[in-house]
């Protein structure tokens, strides 16, 4: 009884301080590294690392994670604080980091997967109906006058809103695709579904709803397509070379169709951000500035000159991958895209022509989309990244078992 109290404790805990909800929106500050939310999270992983050790938790796993690519990461995260600019606060970044890393390994150890998404799930259900009462009877605090009424909820920016609800989506719709829900099962399912999609249009993130239709279409075109027999996929893709100059049409008039919508054809600056580092990278290349060495404020090299050339300071790239690189250089950058191949080839070969149904799948697809446009990979207290780092711990054990 007290070790199941012990772990819901350290897993809610972990969500409400690694996501921000609520505990910002009553107060003056943003700043998710503030001292107390330092405080709580160094607690959790202090906590974890001792139940791990005291229980033989972390010995058991000792065999797969010498040879992961995940820890191999973040080995390779704590190596290049020999390079990095300001080894201080490189440190205490890491710190963070590592104890991600520790709390995906408890969870791994207390937690069936399942159950897992589910406490997800429930944590953001709770998080989503609160959002909706705090932006309809509190818009002072739930919406914000700088994105013209556009709903953050109890997070800070509209935008971390729209990374929560999409992730709530990918669950819903998850569960409203598993036929052994029930009826009653379903029905949650599905008033979930509608509870995320209203309010994804009220945050007005196109960033959030990009990946979560991009996310969809690529989860039921993977099961669509690996179901086809040869002939099929042949079909398939001689269809596709007749859509393409469609496809092509539109990329070429880009700009004319997302005028259409509101948006610029730049996703809100972002291009001009990824062009900006990716020039002031040339120096470190293969190697990267270090852990932590690249955003470094508006006042300190290299990022004060991405300051100087867009005239305002984005804080990272918007883009995980092209933050992966200017941190760990395209050596890093490898190594994470080996894990994710790694991974999706072990999810093929469990699940195959059913891996569209693999929770694990359909999570870590929407981590990749959504890097596309944002940055979470290798986040010091980050949620996105432990969540993962759980799932492809989670595939590891599976093979253990």
């Amino acid at each position: 009884m007290k070790s199941n109290i012990s772990k819901y404790f350290v897993l809610v805990i972990f969500l409400i301080f690694s996501t921000g909800s609520g505990i910002y929106v009553f107060s003056d500050t943003s700043d998710s590294s503030s001292l107390s939310t330092q405080i709580a999270l160094s607690i959790i992983y202090g906590l974890c690392i001792y139940l791990l050790l005291i229980n033989g938790k972390l010995r058991l796993h000792f065999d797969w994670l010498k040879k992961d690519w995940m820890v191999i990461l973040l080995l390779y995260c704590i190596v290049s604080v020999f390079w990095t600019a300001d080894v201080a606060i490189v440190a205490r970044k890491l710190i963070g980091l590592i104890g991600v890393y520790f709390v995906a390994l408890f969870i791994v150890s207390y937690f069936e997967k399942s159950e897992l998404i589910w406490v997800i799930f429930v944590f953001f259900s709770v998080c989503m109906i609160s959002s909706v009462v705090i932006s309809l009877f509190f818009p002072e605090i739930g919406t914000s006058d700088y994105y013209f009424g556009a709903w953050n909820g109890i997070y800070t920016h509209k935008n971390r809103l729209g990374r929560y609800v999409g992730l709530f989506l990918i669950f819903a719709l998850h569960l409203f695709w598993n036929k052994r829900l029930g009826r009653h099962g379903l029905i949650k399912a599905g008033l979930s579904t509608l509870l995320g999609l209203f309010i994804m249009l009220k945050t007005d993130s196109s960033t959030s709803l990009f990946t979560v239709l991009l996310s969809i279409a690529f989860i039921y075109g993977i099961g669509k397509i690996s179901s086809f027999g040869t002939k099929r996929v042949l079909i398939f893709f001689f269809a596709f070379l007749l859509i393409f100059p469609v496809i092509l049409g539109i990329a070429l008039n880009l700009e004319e169709v997302l005028l259409t919508v509101g948006k610029d054809i730049t996703f809100t600056g972002r291009t001009y951000i990824w062009a900006t580092v990716l020039i002031l990278s040339y120096e470190h290349v293969l190697f990267g500035y270090g852990y932590q060495g690249f955003w470094r404020g508006e006042l300190e090299e290299p990022s004060s000159l991405v300051v100087q050339l867009l005239g305002w300071y984005p804080s990272h790239s918007h883009n995980g991958f092209i933050d992966v690189y200017l941190t760990l250089g395209l050596a890093g950058l490898i190594v994470l895209l080996i894990s994710f191949i790694t991974f999706f080839r072990s999810e093929w070969r469990n699940h195959g022509r059913r891996i569209s149904v693999s929770s694990s799948a359909i999570i870590i697809i929407y981590a990749l989309i959504y890097n596309l446009t944002e940055s979470t990979f290798i986040a010091p207290n980050g949620f996105m990244w432990f969540l993962v780092l759980a799932i492809t711990f989670y595939q590891k054990t599976e093979f253990e078992k």
